[in-house]
């Protein structure tokens, strides 16, 4: 079955095709999305050169559009024209995606791509809008817990999955 959820839209002014997406649908496109953003993070990892704005910082900018856009229109529909089918959709995915987050944000190796540049971000010249942005990213960082211990970590995940689920 094809996912209007897993591809551009081709609509005026690029509105979601909301008369061919079926409820049933969000799901396999939100696991795909994770998927595919995992994909992503790993590709940054895996990236031997020394970490630049743009192999760092927009690589993460442009990661997960998949997953975005998919849980942007369940957020969206959740709220304006829901059903107890999205509401218990969102129960459960609620905190499958605050746990992917937190593997994101977390991540050691990450953060430390992050703080390299935004340590040196006078020095490399990171300014304007990419200041900005990077600034963004390593508050998103620390405030997810980048800079906890593995115990902290696991117990700030737990939170952040109830608190996902409580906030519906």
């Amino acid at each position: 079955m094809n996912n209007p959820l897993l591809g551009s839209f081709h609509t005026p002014y690029g509105v979601p095709p909301f008369d061919q997406i079926k409820e049933k649908q969000f799901k396999g496109a939100i696991k795909e999305g994770i998927r595919m953003q995992q994909e992503e993070i790993r590709e940054i990892l895996n990236d031997v050169a020394p970490s630049d704005f743009e192999n760092t910082v927009m690589a993460l900018e442009h990661s997960g559009q998949i997953l975005k856009q998919a849980t942007a229109i369940l957020y969206n529909l959740s709220y304006a024209h829901t059903s107890v089918y999205l509401q218990n959709l969102m129960q459960e995915l609620a905190p499958k995606l605050s746990l992917h987050h937190d593997r994101i944000f977390m991540n050691p190796n990450l953060f430390r791509r992050v703080k390299h540049l935004w340590e040196h971000r006078h020095a490399l010249k990171i300014r304007g809008e990419r200041g900005r942005l990077l600034d963004q990213y390593y508050k998103a960082f620390v405030r997810s817990g980048a800079g906890l211990g593995r115990n902290q970590k696991k117990e700030l995940e737990s939170i952040h999955q109830r608190l996902s689920v409580l906030s519906l």
